[in-house]
């Protein structure tokens, strides 16, 4: 993750909750940026990472973060945590359902549920003509290539499919569509914060579409 990619979603996270103080769990955490920029401005992170070189990356990254190396649904504890987030995670998780439940199950009585997802179903041909041209990459049918990359085993989960699992357990409090694909175009040799800025500007013009979704969910 890029430093922009950090602050742009800490940011997100602070903007609804209070993170001073505040117990989160950061399901998915990688190498560990996020969790460590949410312990520096106040927040008491615990943080799971099934891949254990990311895990082993995140503990030396985040010192006195407590950094789990398993599966989000077989991890056990009697702590009750005010937020949850999935960052960029539970797309893949394919036993939604369960992974949803499970979330709840780890929360406090007035706990949330952050989601910072992209929606790989929520293009059309105009962003993904401008995605590649940005890669340097002209493939012949931009939906078709978009569409293989994204075949997985087991197959990735859908923005409709994740926010609709929340909705069914959750209460929905907050809802956007928002710029991701800067995200994958920050390695090239434009400055992250300059991509962002264009992918913005053709949202808010209506020529590209949104492929990030953010959600926040208060438990009922």
């Amino acid at each position: 993750m890029t430093q922009l990619e950090i602050h742009n979603s800490a940011s997100f996270i602070a903007d609804h909750c209070k993170l001073n103080s505040a117990s989160i769990l950061d399901v998915g955490c990688g190498n560990g940026q996020l969790s460590l920029e949410l312990t520096n401005r106040g927040a008491d992170v615990s943080a799971i990472e099934i891949n254990p070189e990311l895990a082993k990356k995140a503990r030396l990254k985040g010192k006195g973060i407590a950094v789990f190396n398993l599966d989000f649904l077989k991890f056990k504890t009697c702590e009750k945590y005010d937020v949850i987030i999935f960052s960029r995670s539970l797309h893949h998780i394919y036993q939604l359902e369960t992974a949803v439940e499970k979330a709840s199950s780890l929360m406090g009585k007035n706990g949330l549920l952050i989601l910072e997802e992209f929606d790989f179903t929520h293009v059309n041909e105009p962003t993904l003509k401008w995605y590649y041209e940005f890669m340097d990459e002209k493939p012949n049918d931009v939906v078709s290539t978009w569409e293989q990359e994204h075949v997985c085993t087991p197959p990735l989960n859908t923005g409709l499919q994740m926010y609709l699992a929340l909705r069914r357990k959750f209460k929905i409090v907050h809802f956007e569509r928002c710029p991701y694909l800067f995200r994958s175009l920050s390695s090239s040799n434009i400055h992250p914060e300059q991509i962002l800025a264009i992918e913005t500007e053709l949202i808010n013009k209506g020529e590209i579409l949104p492929v990030g979704m953010r959600v926040v969910a208060s438990k009922i």
